[in-house]
């Protein structure tokens, strides 16, 4: 898949879960009265709007870096894709239908968000080293 088919798809889903994020927020301070569940809900909104901004800065330094050349720019920009579905995702699961998800996902999703901004890093060294 070429970086630019990645770039679109990464800004495409970063969209859809910042929208996504706002309704959930707006949707629990309106409908939940769980002040448990309003704060998950509020952990899986913050989480899921600072990473929908960081796939898409994550598109933009690609765009104008010879770091996107770098494989592990490329799996940074997945992580933090597939971070957003298991972690922010699977709270709202946690709350709205708690039987449908293993408690196992949310931390891996964490532990992929933790992953990736750990790509990231290496990306940049490896850019800036030019042994990309």
């Amino acid at each position: 898949m070429s970086s630019q088919t990645n770039h679109r798809i990464w800004v495409g889903f970063a969209a859809l879960n910042g929208a996504m994020a706002v309704a959930g927020g707006a949707w629990a301070s309106h409908r939940l009265g769980d002040p448990y569940a309003i704060d998950i809900f509020r952990t899986a909104t913050q989480y899921q709007l600072i990473h929908a901004l960081t796939l898409i800065a994550v598109v933009a330094l690609g765009q104008t870096n010879n770091i996107a050349r770098c494989v592990f720019f490329k799996l940074a920009g997945w992580g933090f894709t597939i971070g957003l579905v298991l972690f922010c995702w699977g709270l709202y699961v946690k709350i709205l239908a708690p039987s449908l998800l293993p408690t196992v996902v949310i931390p891996l999703g964490g532990g992929t968000f933790i992953g990736s901004w750990l790509l990231l890093a290496i990306a940049a060294i490896m850019a800036g080293s030019n042994r990309s």
